[in-house]
């Protein structure tokens, strides 16, 4: 469920979670992303799912890149990560750009051996 999946990649960046505010309004954004979803499923249940927030001729945008727990180190990853890079690219696309948060070590090897470069560090600030 991707809802779910939105949720716990939140909560694992240490973020505030979405249900103890506006459970409903966070499904309905959910919701609204699903047709920019590219999604894995392994045994019939979703295992990946990543979004193309921004679609652009110079390039493409990549947000909430997940993988359950569970399904982690069996390369759905990669795959979805390249499967988007490579639909960027059909696209015209110049550049794919994703943000990774600090410490994240497994998902800057993923991005790096995909050929990702780190080009600029951004710190997120929050407003509660």
């Amino acid at each position: 469920d991707l809802v779910v999946a939105a949720r716990a990649s939140l909560r694992e960046e240490g973020r505030p979670d979405p249900f103890h505010g506006d459970p409903h309004g966070f499904r309905a954004w959910v919701r609204g992303r699903m047709p920019r979803a590219h999604v894995i499923q392994d045994e019939g249940r979703v295992v990946f799912v990543a979004y193309a927030d921004v679609q652009r001729g110079e390039g493409w945008l990549l947000q909430g890149v997940y993988t359950w727990p569970d399904r982690r180190r069996r390369g759905f990853g990669r795959e979805g990560v390249a499967g988007l890079c490579r639909r960027a690219a059909e696209a015209g696309a110049e550049h794919v750009q994703l943000a990774v948060v600090e410490g994240n070590a497994p998902a800057e090897a993923l991005y790096g051996g995909l050929g990702f470069e780190p080009f600029v560090e951004l710190r997120t600030i929050l407003f509660q």
